[in-house]
């Protein structure tokens, strides 16, 4: 059995598309659990509905904790052989249990493709991962950083064992990035299939994130902080991937700092910056990590505020 776990929170315009696709599968063995993080619009009354229509489907009404403290709930009370994502916003193919069937019970993790839509169902990007099956956990995750680096849980169905003493935070931002490489690192084996069974909206104030405020930077420094504490102990080969994901992370948070805040929090993020280089080029792969980092990271060492300039000109 899989089962679904659906964080929502203030999504009454979108939910019920979730739920349908959830409830149409073509293969019946699942469970959801709907975890209602606080919402305060009509989420509850519609998450209530579904769970009078349908016994496998459990709605858990919180306080708002962020998106971290409902897959903590909704972990807790899966009793699936996979675990499985969607964002209340997002929708599946009803085919996608029938298609994962065969694979189940052989492979830890299962990752399908991914396309994105806007408001009118228009495809705006895909996210294609390369048909193969990779065995050993070093190959899973070297392959993860070179080829698939997409960390979203929702692309993926997870071995429910896999996340036995995982570390995840009451947090909104950076859980995917965190949870999904800790389940990488746990992995022994893993598959990705040709099939696109996940339907990602894409709002149209998305691009805003690109903007670094004050408490986006902070955040971010805590994710690529803890990330590289999963990452210390593990070889060369997966770690020089880490370093240059961590150093490319606080380049664009340099780059894409609020303009407002940018005096307050210039050092810091250098600062950051300067000590991952250093554990970089501690590393016998630094000459591959410098090419990873390709030529903004040069352009920045030569000048940093030309580095600057140039990312915001690129951007407009």
């Amino acid at each position: 059995m899989v089962s679904f776990i659906v964080p929502v929170y203030n999504m009454e315009k979108y939910v019920e598309r979730c739920m349908d696709s959830i409830l149409n599968q073509q293969e019946q063995d699942w469970e959801v659990i709907a975890i209602n993080d606080g919402s305060k619009d009509r989420t509850a009354e519609i998450l209530n509905r579904y769970a009078d229509r349908d016994d496998r489907i459990r709605v858990i009404h919180k306080e708002n904790g962020g998106i971290g403290s409902a897959v903590k709930e909704g972990l807790q009370l899966a009793g699936g052989d996979y675990i499985a994502f969607v964002d209340s916003d997002d929708y599946i193919e009803k085919t996608m249990l029938s298609i994962l069937k065969p694979f189940e019970g052989k492979y830890d993790i299962i990752q399908f493709n991914m396309v994105e839509e806007d408001e009118e169902g228009r495809v705006l990007g895909q996210i294609v991962f390369p048909e193969e099956e990779m065995k050993g956990t070093e190959r899973i995750l070297v392959r993860y950083f070179e080829k698939y680096r997409m960390p979203s849980m929702a692309c993926r169905i997870f071995k429910r064992e896999l996340f036995d003493g995982i570390e995840i935070e009451g947090r909104s931002i950076g859980i995917d990035e965190m949870v999904t490489f800790q389940l990488m690192k746990k992995a022994k084996s893993l598959v990705s299939i040709e099939s696109t069974l996940y339907h990602i909206y894409v709002r149209a104030n998305s691009v805003s994130r690109t903007v670094y405020s004050k408490g986006r930077i902070e955040e971010a420094v805590k994710i690529h902080d803890r990330l590289w504490s999963y990452a210390e102990d593990l070889p060369s080969s997966v770690k020089k991937h880490v370093l240059a994901k961590i150093i490319l992370a606080y380049l664009g948070m340099f780059a894409f700092c609020e303009k407002g805040i940018f005096q307050q929090e210039q050092e810091g993020i250098q600062k950051g910056l300067q000590a991952y280089a250093a554990l970089a080029r501690q590393e016998r792969e630094w000459p591959l990590i410098r090419q990873q980092l390709g030529v903004g990271y040069r352009i920045y060492c030569f000048n940093s505020r030309l580095y600057r300039w140039i990312q915001q000109k690129r951007r407009v």
